[in-house]
């Protein structure tokens, strides 16, 4: 057992725990002054602590596993019996499950439901459209957790983790404005229906933008640009298109070529990566391409 005590002492904001790998959370109690959770996140979950306006505090304890964090320029191992507490944290920290894990959470207040109110508008209508498509709420969620792999391995600025969680699980939600008969088609859409599904784009960037604000809407609204301008709906190109929907755009194509739909058979890893290395430059930014490589690798 460990004799860690991993503390974050900065003077902002309160955090909150976003997991990204299918992570399973159970209440064990909840009332006004605590609430405890007993989370399980499996192997290569990338997830991050994030910053919240309120007094609460988290204390965790890990019962079993391996939780790499990156605090600054630092990288920091918590194993089983190491605890961390963090309260007023000043920017995101990100980790990364490195082995199936097991925490416990002591929370003072429910802050977990707030949480799950934030999203609760819009992931309504994709769980509406999931009931139409049958894939897409799933398909939003895997995009969303590619995305936090990907910015693990770039090493960048992580100031705008919240934006890229939201946009990336609602990237698609206008096509919930899509006719079934075009949404749903098996074959390839004909140049007429190509056209209105390209519409999803912009409904998606007023449906999030309504909710959440023109930030995280815009990010969304670019994910099908392409690096040489011929992507849409506006052209973009190279810079105009901001990082993070270039890392959406890597995410969501690397998922519609590995999963197999009943139109479609999923490609090998090794496959979809040979693509993305065929396009690079052209659709698909080299520095995204090369952190997803890095990011897959670890879910071995």
């Amino acid at each position: 057992m460990g004799e860690t005590f991993f503390v974050f002492k900065e003077n902002y904001e309160k955090t909150k725990l976003f997991g990204a790998n299918g992570d399973t959370s159970c209440q064990i109690c909840q009332d006004d002054n605590l609430e405890v959770l007993l989370e399980t996140m499996p192997k290569g979950t990338v997830g991050y602590l994030y910053t919240i306006k309120n007094s609460l505090v988290e204390f965790t304890y890990i019962l079993e596993g391996v939780i790499e964090f990156q605090d600054g320029q630092n990288t920091i191992i918590l194993k089983a019996g190491d605890v961390y507490y963090h309260h007023s944290l000043k920017y995101n920290q990100m980790f990364r499950v490195i082995e199936t894990t097991k925490i416990l959470n002591l929370n003072t207040g429910p802050y977990f439901q707030s949480y799950e109110e934030d999203e609760n508008n819009l992931m309504i209508t994709l769980e509406n459209l999931q009931k139409i498509d049958g894939d897409t709420l799933n398909h939003c969620i895997r995009v969303r957790r590619l995305c936090l792999g990907i910015i693990y391995f770039l090493h960048i600025n992580i100031d705008q983790l919240d934006n890229l969680y939201y946009a990336a699980i609602f990237h698609d939600v206008g096509k919930a404005k899509i006719p079934p008969e075009i949404l749903l088609k098996p074959g390839k859409l004909d140049a007429d229906e190509y056209e209105v599904m390209k519409k999803h784009s912009q409904y998606t960037y007023e449906m999030i933008k309504e909710h959440y604000g023109e930030t995280i809407a815009e990010i969304a609204y670019q994910h099908h640009e392409k690096l040489d301008g011929t992507g849409y709906p506006r052209g973009l190109k190279a810079d105009e298109i901001c990082l993070l929907a270039r890392v959406i755009a890597v995410a969501d194509a690397y998922d519609a070529m590995v999963v197999t739909r009943p139109y479609h058979v999923g490609k090998s890893q090794q496959d979809a990566l040979k693509e993305f290395r065929r396009c690079e430059g052209t659709q698909f930014d080299g520095q995204v391409i090369d952190a997803l490589e890095k990011y897959i690798s670890t879910l071995d």
